[in-house]
């Protein structure tokens, strides 16, 4: 019963790899180029992302991961091909998510502050993780807009989770460890690519794919041992993509800054674009506020031990120091 129950795992990891492959081929032979996007630089670095997941990741990390990861890009795609709209793209990456924590991909529990122990999550896991992988994911989509900050976000988002999991050695770690190389590893490999002016920029799956990723990845290596952690060290990695997508809801142009309702939607990249930032410009910009948040996240992570009123403090100033 179990060797049937290993080969079966086997065969779906192989399965999720050859579904990958199998969408990516599908866009690279429907579109080889399009709008200055290459399908086949998309497909290859999501492969190298994949390849090492599928064989060395324990079989349900890898199971979910692999095939999340393909129908991240197969949607992608067909986004993109289609031209849906902003809701349809939510819908489609809550779906996405829902499926990610049915294989598996959840935060179970969490330490609240100034208590010894765990509370289990329960059935409240599958509402909180949905959630939040879906605004990882549809941030990350998002900034991907500007050439080489995908892939730039993706190296150093993964290092600091790597860099975590070596410091605080957790029943995942191994796991974690092995994602955050993986992802690293391939984002740095491809980045020369796709820096504007990019020789082979990415195409929207590889958005999809590398977004749905790092938000497993923030799930699987999850700082469950304070809420304070748990909450501030993914927002801070993934502090310029929220805050380029939560840009598009703020209004600056009456006076003090107001929600945007019923007005024509802006992103951040698109503001700094139109005051005369260069798109190379825009992504050294993001990946370098990316890399100070990171070192911020770090510097939270060796404060594990300290009391919560002094991290808020560094948090603060950190933070403070980064909008000066």
């Amino acid at each position: 019963m179990a060797a049937g129950h290993l080969i079966l795992n086997d065969a779906l990891r192989v399965l999720g790899l050859a579904v990958l492959i199998g969408a990516g081929g599908l866009a690279l032979v429907s579109r080889w180029h399009y709008r200055g996007r290459s399908f086949l630089s998309s497909l290859v670095v999501c492969v190298a992302v994949a390849l090492p997941v599928a064989w060395w990741a324990p079989r349900e990390v890898a199971f979910a991961f692999v095939v999340g990861g393909a129908l991240a890009f197969g949607i992608g795609f067909t986004v993109d091909a289609l031209v849906l709209t902003r809701w349809a793209k939510l819908l489609a990456i809550l779906l996405l998510s829902g499926g990610a924590v049915l294989l598996g991909i959840r935060i179970d529990t969490i330490k609240p502050p100034f208590m010894t122990t765990s509370i289990e999550l329960a059935q409240w896991a599958y509402p909180v993780t949905v959630v939040w992988m879906t605004v990882v994911t549809y941030a990350v989509v998002v900034a991907a807009r500007v050439r080489g900050v995908l892939l730039g976000l993706t190296a150093l988002a993964a290092a600091s989770f790597g860099l975590v999991a070596l410091m605080h050695s957790t029943g995942s770690t191994a796991t974690t460890l092995l994602l955050s190389l993986a992802l690293a590893g391939a984002a740095v490999g491809a980045l020369w690519f796709d820096w504007p002016p990019a020789r082979a920029a990415l195409a929207p799956p590889a958005w999809w794919a590398f977004g749905f990723w790092i938000a497993a990845l923030s799930v699987v290596g999850a700082l469950k041992q304070t809420a304070f952690l748990f909450l501030w060290w993914p927002l801070l990695v993934f502090g310029v993509p929220l805050l380029e997508s939560g840009y598009a809801l703020i209004d600056p142009t009456e006076g003090r800054p107001r929600l945007r309702l019923g007005r024509t939607w802006i992103l951040l990249h698109e503001a700094l674009g139109a005051a005369g930032v260069s798109e190379r410009g825009v992504a050294g910009l993001f990946l370098g506020a990316t890399a100070y948040l990171c070192l911020g996240a770090l510097t939270l992570v060796m404060m594990i031990e300290v009391s919560f009123v002094l991290k808020s403090v560094v948090l603060g100033a950190w933070l403070f120091l980064g909008m000066v």
